[in-house]
């Protein structure tokens, strides 16, 4: 039976520098509510600790792409033995050629990768991976001391230059079992990063908060690979649904569109979170799915370009 390969996906490393902001436009909704849960919430930043594991190992250096394969036989299956000593990642190189970009011991297992995205720090070699859900990478147990250590990782590492893992999303870092493990949910679409290279993305519910809660709500973050704090930017608050983020070229806003009780178009200070403000909202509206992507902030004109819902394009000056 003949083995063979087939690349399943391809992510272009790709550098992810938002260039995309004080105004007021449209009907507002209640700022209240976010502003008490921020408050409550941001003392609860977290500092991340690198991760240091034998389980998998990343190297991404020389890598034009990350290519995910699928190792199969003529008959559909799976091939036992794997081909050309490649495992299920490989990095695609200047050449064409492919060499391992991830390294997984027997007995773990990599949730797939959803993108890969490099440092827009021209001084910074971090690579950040998004992987569709956490991965398990099973356990060792010490007969000496009768002690069983997980390891697992979420849907979001920092893999920085000499191959140790920023395991972003991990709230909890005692040592627990997979399905246990204490993980922010991350919606894999929304990453995005400033000039000075933090990166931003928003949580989806069902995972848990800063505090290890259990977490309900979507929420901003912000992660800084030079320091590893993970900061909550934005609170929860309920009905809230984000669909698309992008950051001023300075780092100085963030600029979100979604819906709660109809669809907005807003403009948050990094600085000041609970001080955002409304570019567009229109209550009780039906084209909340539409509107979400319809948007883009000109970083050189310090325009925001919009189509609203009777369809004319519209544009808004940011006061900066």
């Amino acid at each position: 039976m003949k083995n063979f390969l087939r690349i399943t996906s391809v992510f272009v490393i790709m550098f992810s520098l938002a260039a995309l902001w004080s105004c007021k436009s449209g009907d507002d909704d209640d700022n209240s509510e976010n502003a008490e849960k921020s408050s409550e919430e941001k003392s609860s930043d977290v500092k991340t600790s690198d991760v240091k594991t034998s389980k998998v190992k990343f190297d991404f250096s020389n890598a034009r792409a990350i290519a995910q394969l699928e190792h199969a036989s003529s008959s559909g299956a799976r091939a036992v033995t794997e081909v050309n000593s490649l495992g299920d990642f490989v990095k695609i190189l200047e050449d064409g050629s492919m060499e391992n970009a991830i390294t997984v011991a027997e007995g773990s297992k990599l949730s797939d990768i959803v993108a890969v995205y490099k440092s827009p720090l021209a001084t910074s070699k971090d690579v950040f991976v998004v992987f569709m859900d956490k991965s398990n990478l099973g356990y060792e147990y010490d007969q000496k001391t009768g002690v069983t250590t997980y390891s697992h990782i979420g849907q979001l590492v920092c893999v920085h230059e000499d191959g140790s893992i920023a395991d972003v999303l991990n709230v909890d870092s005692k040592s627990v079992d997979y399905w246990n493990a204490k993980y922010i949910r991350l919606k894999t679409d929304s990453i995005q990063f400033d000039v000075n290279g933090n990166l931003y993305f928003v949580s989806a519910s069902g995972g848990y908060n800063l505090k290890g809660e259990s977490s309900e709500g979507e929420m901003i973050y912000q992660y800084n690979p030079g320091t590893k704090e993970l900061t909550l930017m934005v609170a929860a608050v309920a009905n809230t649904e984000y669909r698309k983020l992008q950051i001023d070229k300075a780092g100085e806003w963030i600029f979100a569109s979604g819906s709660r009780s109809g669809v907005f178009l807003r403009a948050i200070p990094i600085g000041n979170p609970n001080s955002f403000v409304n570019i567009f909202y229109k209550s009780n509206s039906n084209y909340s799915n539409s509107f979400s992507n319809q948007w883009v902030y000109d970083d050189n004109s310090g325009i925001m370009y919009f189509i609203a819902e009777d369809g004319n394009d519209r544009s808004h000056p940011i006061q900066r």
